[in-house]
């Protein structure tokens, strides 16, 4: 089963985990479509699976001191702490909570009238990854924009 989905939303990436870490080709297929063509910005929704340590090596290796701006949405502690330690090599990234969905597009700068759209990508691949979605997938604007 998988662990991760990830998908190209014009300059962003919308990339789902689910508790579980990645596989390494999950992992190496998304940094393949990055070293391709490097997204300005990656949305991130996870109920707490993350990249490996060797993993976020790969990750800081293909990075090569590009900034890439990073919105990690989790409630879990340990995602803020894989965040603090992705921080050192790209300070663009950033945790926010669950309820902070708003606040992470915002901080990513995706245009209002892109969230929806965005938000809609993230809600069908959390759906891929487990019937009825991910529970870290909370946006307040989802009764109005048919999500």
């Amino acid at each position: 089963m998988p662990a991760m989905r990830f998908e190209q939303f014009g300059d962003t990436v919308a990339m789902v985990h689910t508790a579980d870490p990645p596989s390494d080709e999950e992992w190496d297929a998304y940094l393949a479509s990055q070293r391709a063509h490097w997204s300005a910005r990656v949305l991130v929704f996870t109920e707490g699976g993350g990249p490996t340590t060797l993993q976020r090596g790969r990750l800081n290796d293909a990075l090569a001191g590009r900034i890439v701006k990073t919105a990690v949405v989790s409630s879990s502690a340990v995602i803020r702490g894989i965040v603090t330690a992705l921080s050192w090599f790209n300070p663009g990234i950033k945790s926010f909570l669950p309820n902070e969905a708003s606040a992470a597009l915002r901080y990513l700068g995706v245009a209002v009238e892109d969230q929806a759209g965005l938000m809609q990508k993230v809600t069908r691949l959390s759906k891929e990854l487990k019937a009825g979605g991910l529970r870290c997938v909370v946006w307040p604007e989802q009764s109005s924009s048919r999500l």
